[in-house]
């Protein structure tokens, strides 16, 4: 139907759906500090 749909994972979040995407790239690592 010429539309995107970007499906979070996290239930609390609706769906995006647009007519147009650029990805610019993706994420390859996380890292998180905890003090």
């Amino acid at each position: 139907n010429g539309h995107f749909r970007l499906q979070p994972e996290n239930d609390a979040f609706k769906p995006i759906i647009v007519d147009e995407v650029i990805i610019l790239g993706k994420v390859v690592g996380l890292m998180r500090y905890y003090d």
